[in-house]
C-alpha cells in the first residue's frame, strides 16, 4: 500500500470510530436530548397521572350509576362512589409519584 492510501485508510477508521462512538450515544436510554431534557418523560407523567384520575372517575360513576339503577337508590350511590373514584385515581397518583427517583435517596 502507497502511503497516501494509509493516510485514507486511517482517517477512514477515525471517522468511523467516531460515527460509532455516536451511535451509542444516542442509543443509550439514559441519555436525554440536549434542546429539552426531560421535557418527553415529564408530558408522559402528566399525562399518565390524567388518565389515572379520569380513570377512577369513569368506574366508580358506572359502578355508582349501575348500583343506584339495581337498588333504587338514585343517585346516592353514583355519587358516593364517583368520589371514592376520585380518591383512588389520587392514591394511583401517589403510587406512580412514590416510585419516582429524582437522585436522592430517601430514608
Amino acid at each position: 500500500m502507497r502511503d497516501q492510501e494509509k493516510l485514507e485508510l486511517n482517517l477512514l477508521k477515525k471517522k468511523l470510530n467516531q460515527a460509532r462512538r455516536q451511535q451509542k450515544d444516542l442509543s443509550d436510554p439514559n441519555q436525554q436530548p440536549e434542546s429539552l431534557p426531560g421535557l418527553g418523560s415529564s408530558m408522559a407523567l402528566a399525562l399518565r397521572f390524567a388518565i389515572e384520575l379520569v380513570a377512577g372517575l369513569i368506574v366508580g360513576g358506572a359502578l355508582g350509576w349501575f348500583l343506584d339503577d339495581w337498588l333504587g337508590t338514585k343517585p346516592w350511590l353514583m355519587i358516593l362512589f364517583f368520589i371514592l373514584g376520585f380518591f383512588a385515581g389520587m392514591i394511583n397518583i401517589v403510587k406512580v409519584l412514590g416510585g419516582q427517583s429524582d437522585g436522592q435517596d430517601r430514608k
